[in-house]
């Protein structure tokens, strides 16, 4: 076995996952009728008038543990869809590789001792497991966003394979946030619910499809996550799999 990342995943029944939801929508109902009374116009316009200085802290200031969440509301409902989307999606891939960068480079002291002060194993990732453990570390709920960055780093993911899998896995649920606050400002704008409850049905969605995801890729990968929520590669199913498989010549 090889010790991964300390990951806590929820494991909840159908009903919870239901009761959340309805949850989540009961929220974003409560929510929508706050912010209706809201000048956002006036709230946004510093952010509207410097489009570049907002996406450049949106590249860096994650670096350092500052939550994305709050940009991509901003962003989506500050500017056009194109350019939210556009602009947040290439300031977090940005981000991504200068986290990565600072993790393997001048803070990698400080960010590995973080990282075990936190809980968090370093994790050895065999050189067969690299891209399924960087998809499975992407698609996990737990650590904070540049968290993840830092521990594949230090788990020494080649660069490449770290682009590869982070920028299109974060890209597309970068761009679906962004897309719900857009849609959440439309729905204020006009006065209509629809928008706002459709919105959050589509990211519930996409979270548990996430998480079936997650399942059939550790199971096809023969990977887990075990009860104290490390990522483990169970090599023996592989040694079995090569003995009725060997091979060919």
């Amino acid at each position: 076995m090889n010790p991964g990342v300390a990951f806590r995943i929820p494991r909840l029944k159908v009903w919870q996952w239901l009761v959340l939801a309805v949850l989540a929508l009961g929220a974003a109902a409560a929510g929508w009728f706050v912010l209706r009374r809201v000048d956002w116009v006036a709230v946004l316009a510093p952010i509207k008038d410097r489009p570049v200085l907002f996406f450049s802290a949106l590249a860096v200031l994650p670096a350092v543990g500052a939550p994305m969440s709050p940009f991509y509301v901003a962003a989506g409902a500050t500017y056009p869809l194109s350019i939210a989307i556009g602009g947040t999606v290439l300031a977090m891939s940005a981000n991504i590789a200068l986290s990565y960068l600072l993790a393997r480079g001048v803070l990698h002291p400080v960010v590995e001792r973080l990282a075990r002060r936190f809980g968090y194993a370093i994790p050895q990732i065999p050189e067969k497991h690299r891209w399924m453990a960087t998809l499975l570390i992407r698609i996990t709920p737990g650590p904070p966003f540049c968290m993840q960055h830092y521990l594949l780093a230090l788990g020494r993911v080649p660069f490449g394979i770290y682009l590869a899998v982070s920028v299109p896995v974060c890209g597309l649920m970068a761009s679906a946030f962004v897309a719900a606050s857009a849609g959440a400002k439309s729905s204020l704008a006009t006065g209509s619910l629809t928008q706002v409850i459709v919105g959050v049905i589509v990211l519930v969605a996409i979270v548990v499809g996430i998480r079936a995801l997650r399942r059939h890729l550790q199971r096809r990968a023969h990977m887990k996550v075990s009860e104290h929520g490390e990522i483990e590669a169970d090599d023996s199913r592989d040694d079995l799999d090569d003995k009725h498989n060997p091979p060919k010549a």
